[in-house]
């Protein structure tokens, strides 16, 4: 398959184009990071050293965990390297979740091809002088020997709503090879070998620091760098995905990999180009034009990107139909807070029909669904009409409506009641002494849980996952909330607010309501600023700066002794089995604070960062 029909089998246009955003790590910026990172690292093995867990007297940490290490020493450099981002314009846009792990992956498979079957290739390009020809050549390969079958080893091509992450995430690879095409370009790359353009990686690179005492090995896999020599030294170009959230700890991470490759390397580095894909901004007259009653529905829904565009075409496609209404069943998966009710009610006004919301339970009936139908139909000022009797049971026909079955998972045994309601040419609805015929309404669903929704509920709709909100995300919607109190949140307040609400929407945006209440009734004591918000935090919202309270400290103390499995868990702690699955690990996992293998959860570096310092806080106050 050639790229034109890889497009072509697409069939869709992409969420963002994108372009690159460029970071120069200079000698100046590595001065002003390195010390923090190093002091965050001999910290961590001080504390080794004191604990007695030293092997042979050298501190070990993966760069994985080192990173996780920084991760926890935010509040050292943020603000510094927020600032020096800031040009780039890395909040602009949003993209799915999934497209950074897998553009990670593929960055890996590419950067190996080249020192590899690729490698004849990579040598051919870098003698030739005209740029476009050298792009040509090495994309052509690079696509038709190794992206081409990634991709559908990767299953991103058998399922239409993967689709466009296929397509995005081959975009920003066309980038990086115009890169590697320009790089190849410059002096002294004519003859060079593409072992000594790419950093290995698949050997581990190493480096031991020293101060004092103390001495602390890093080791590990790098990412896939392009390393470039010259006369005096050596530099580095790495690529990312633009995730805002992300883009400091990159940052940081940079410097760390010229440490690490000077004393592995033995020889200096001297820079270290960090270049962010970034989703360009499309001119107005550029995008695909959508009746504006579509673009007002969903106006202002933050997040979730391409669940909100999906939705947005499908409504366009129907609107203006008789009957308005979305044949597919569709399914909405994410935890509590992650804005699956507002996007389905965002739907149903997208379509101009009633909204029906049905909560799911172990004993909801069909007369439960015909009394809450019937409540809506009369809030809208509508009536179904009668049809002709079934079964000794009046039949009524219900007008284009949006059914909305809110933690479905939650009917298990009774599934098999509401299996005709997925049924798109005859919905219907069983009561004890009616039926009612759906034939208009669009259905969708909503889970919390998916391993408790039956098979035959499952299969009965088209699944569309919620991603965990980023920060930034978050921070707009507090930003929102605020502006609707008359109240305006520096982008820093916004920020916090969204960490402490563990960045969920609803959570975040109560904690932002607290603050601006507390604002109007004393604003001389307190203002809209960080250190009311950690009062807040301490004293009514029971949480720390990284929205952490006192059940998840108890969780991480508790595998500190070693990884447990969720029994052993329930057995130590004084949680209810739910508030383990669906309030405490989702956010510790999305925080890296925890991870899961096969001997149960256990601590990650950044885990054990987070529980000294909460140790060392308690230490300090008492």
């Amino acid at each position: 398959m050639r790229e034109k029909e890889f497009k072509s089998y697409c069939g869709m246009r992409l969420l963002a184009e994108f372009e690159l955003a460029r970071f120069e790590v200079t000698p100046d910026v590595r001065r002003a990071l390195e010390p923090l990172v190093l002091d965050a690292l001999f910290e961590y093995a001080a504390r080794q050293h004191t604990d007695g867990k030293m092997a042979n007297g050298v501190a070990q940490l993966s760069v994985a965990q080192a990173m996780e290490v920084l991760s926890a020493q935010q509040p050292r450099w943020r603000e510094r390297v927020r600032d020096w981002l800031s040009p780039l314009g890395l909040h602009e846009g949003g993209t799915p979740l999934e497209l950074g792990l897998r553009l990670h992956e593929l960055l890996r498979v590419a950067h190996l091809f080249f020192r590899r079957e690729g490698a004849g290739t990579f040598r051919v390009a870098a003698g030739m002088t005209d740029a476009k020809k050298r792009f040509g050549i090495l994309w052509a390969d690079l696509f038709s020997r190794c992206v081409l079958d990634w991709l559908r080893e990767e299953d991103l091509l058998g399922h239409v709503d993967k689709l466009e992450t296929a397509d995005m995430v081959v975009e920003c690879l066309k980038l990086w090879v115009h890169e590697l095409a320009a790089a190849l370009g410059q002096p002294g790359s004519k003859d060079i070998d593409p072992s000594a353009f790419f950093l290995d990686v698949e050997s581990d690179l190493s480096a031991t620091f020293e101060r004092g005492p103390i001495k602390l090995k890093v080791r590990g896999r790098p990412d896939a760098l392009l390393f470039r020599q010259q006369t005096n030294g050596v530099s580095l170009v790495d690529f990312k995905l633009a995730e805002p959230e992300r883009a400091g700890l990159r940052a940081v991470q940079a410097v760390l990999y010229m440490a690490l490759v000077e004393l592995a390397k033995e020889t200096p580095c001297l820079h270290h180009s960090l270049l962010f894909f970034k989703p360009k901004a499309v001119p107005l007259q550029a995008q695909a034009a959508l009746p504006a009653e579509v673009e007002s529905a969903f106006a202002g829904y933050v997040g979730n990107d391409v669940a909100v565009r999906r939705m947005k075409c499908r409504v366009a496609m129907v609107r203006g139909k008789t009957p308005c209404c979305i044949v597919d069943n569709y399914l909405l998966s994410g935890s509590a807070g992650m804005g699956k009710t507002e996007m389905a009610k965002r739907l149903a006004k997208g379509l101009g029909v009633p909204f029906v919301h049905i909560h799911g339970s172990p004993s909801l009936s069909g007369d439960d669904v015909l009394k809450g139908l019937d409540d809506a139909m009369s809030v809208a000022g509508m009536k179904p009409t009668a049809a002709a009797d079934e079964e000794g049971k009046q039949v009524l026909q219900y007008p284009a409506l949006l059914l909305y079955l809110d933690d479905v998972h939650e009917v298990r045994r009774r599934a098999d009641q509401f299996l005709n309601l997925l049924e798109p040419r005859d919905r219907r609805i069983f009561g004890s002494e009616r039926i009612a015929r759906l034939t208009a309404a669009t259905v969708v669903a909503s889970t919390e849980d998916m391993a408790r929704l039956p098979e035959a509920l499952q299969s009965r709709f088209r699944r569309i996952d919620f991603d965990n909100y980023r920060e930034d995300e978050v921070a707009r919607i507090v930003t929102a909330a605020g502006q609707r109190a008359g109240v305006a949140f520096p982008s820093p307040v916004a920020l916090l607010l969204a960490r402490m609400g563990r960045c969920n929407p609803r959570r975040a945006t109560a904690y932002a309501n607290d603050l601006c209440v507390m604002h109007e009734m004393v604003p001389a004591t307190a203002p809209i600023s960080r250190e009311t918000i950690l009062v807040l935090g301490r004293r009514d919202w029971k949480v720390d700066e990284q929205g952490l309270g006192e059940r998840d400290y108890q969780y991480l103390r508790a595998l500190e002794s070693g990884p447990k499995g969720l029994p052993a868990l329930q057995q130590l702690l004084p949680v209810e089995g739910e508030d383990f699955t669906r309030v405490i690990e989702p956010y510790l996992l999305q925080l890296g604070a925890i991870q899961r293998g096969s001997r149960g959860r256990a601590l990650t570096v950044l885990g054990e960062q987070l529980l000294y310092r909460r140790n060392a806080s308690m230490a300090a106050a008492s």
